[in-house]
């Protein structure tokens, strides 16, 4: 099945569907994964929030008539050279789709490349595309854990998280659950135990008092 890879420019209305199939096109989706090496315990593995997706797309635009060139297509390579160039420049957002799969998604064109190779004057391209997220979709934690949606517009009331100052620990307590339950990040405990002067991060005392800083000036 032939797809069609379809772009429509979101601020001008322009919209270009590739006259070729392309050759190839890979897209790269994941999570961010941390891993951090614990004292007693080994490689702990944190995991993070999903990675936006990038597409990478290689194909060619033809300057003749082959039979594989979409009917009603341009045969001017540079016109669709010149969308994805000025598109690019101004930072523009794409919609990009293709046709008989769920792709479909609001794109930055991050890198495009493209060339004449065989004397035809067909030009071949690489071009590297990259989610666009609106900001108020975008989600950020808090110190304890929480987590609330940023939005473009200005926040007039302050977000104010109260953070104890002295902790007195408890039976079965570790650094790494007081971190958790304070900062919402129990990978900053080697951090409170230099804050407190505490040599062996993996041992410390019931009754004992811990200082907790703000989580900026760990």
């Amino acid at each position: 099945m032939l797809r069609k890879f379809i772009f429509k420019n979101n601020v001008t209305g322009q919209e270009v569907i590739l006259p070729v199939t392309p050759e190839k096109f890979t897209i790269n989706r994941g999570m961010h994964v941390e891993t951090v090496n614990l004292h007693t315990i080994g490689d702990y593995h944190i995991v993070g929030g999903r990675t936006l997706f990038t597409c990478k797309i290689t194909g060619i635009l033809p300057r003749q008539q082959y039979p594989f060139v979409f009917a009603g297509s341009s045969l001017n390579p540079y016109e669709y050279i010149y969308f994805f160039q000025l598109t690019s420049d101004k930072k523009q957002v794409c919609r990009f789709a293709i046709s008989d799969t769920p792709t479909i998604a609001d794109v930055y064109i991050e890198d495009f490349q493209y060339g004449e190779q065989d004397g035809t004057n067909d030009v071949y391209y690489t071009i590297t595309l990259r989610r666009h997220m609106p900001a108020n979709t975008a989600v950020q934690s808090t110190s304890n854990g929480t987590t609330i949606s940023a939005s473009s517009s200005t926040r007039t009331t302050p977000l104010n998280i109260a953070t104890p100052k002295q902790y007195t620990i408890q039976r079965g307590d570790t650094l790494w659950s007081i971190c958790k339950k304070f900062y919402g990040d129990p990978t900053l405990y080697s951090k409170l135990a230099k804050a407190n002067n505490i040599p062996n991060p993996d041992l410390i005392y019931t009754g004992n008092t811990l200082s907790i800083p703000d989580k900026n000036s760990l």
